[in-house]
């Protein structure tokens, strides 16, 4: 299945740095949404995992999807910005900054795919202003399709590294979560 990083979307500007997120917009971890409307979680009103300075997880350990947040894939497989971010939970830091959210994310990007897929993503979509194609590997798929059912089961959050051990099919192919078995993001 292809994927496309949408350069209308991801050349935005939104301060997602810990800067605005202290100072602006107190993240997405503390809001109404999820994770934070997690029943064991209301008394706080935020993520379980979220600390003074951010999230208590370490890269490795942080889901997926919380490291792309505010970048997220629509039904038609694109990366977006999540619509409600830009006038709801990141409105105080939409057009702040001087970065988009592709270069305020790109940590994370990175971590998750790499830095020769992030280096053509930004040529793509900063440079030459154009969409960005590519296959999805096989664990990031796993890992979103683990993070969407913790959602909807209503759980709090798990730490990445113990996905394999809580959901060994959705690693083993047992459960066909697509057709790409790349390991590695292929760029079409």
């Amino acid at each position: 299945m292809i994927y496309k990083a949408s350069a209308a979307w991801l050349s935005k500007r939104i301060n997602c740095t810990l800067e605005g997120i202290l100072t602006q917009c107190h993240g997405c971890c503390e809001s109404k949404f999820y994770p934070c409307t997690i029943p064991e979680q209301n008394v706080y009103n935020h993520c379980f995992w979220l600390g003074d300075k951010g999230c208590k997880l370490n890269m490795d350990e942080e889901p997926v999807l919380c490291m792309l947040y505010p970048i997220i894939f629509n039904d038609n497989h694109t990366m977006i910005l999540f619509a409600r971010s830009l006038f709801q939970s990141c409105k105080k830091t939409y057009k702040q900054g001087e970065k988009s959210i592709l270069e305020n994310q790109s940590n994370q990007i990175i971590h998750i795919f790499g830095q020769e897929f992030y280096d053509l993503m930004y040529k793509s979509i900063i440079v030459n202003q154009k969409d960005f194609y590519f296959e999805m590997p096989r664990y990031v798929l796993a890992c979103i399709a683990i993070e969407n059912l913790l959602e909807t089961m209503h759980e709090i959050p798990m730490k990445r590294t113990e996905y394999e051990k809580r959901f060994p099919e959705y690693f083993t192919g047992a459960i066909n979560i697509t057709t790409t078995l790349s390991h590695n993001p292929k760029v079409i």
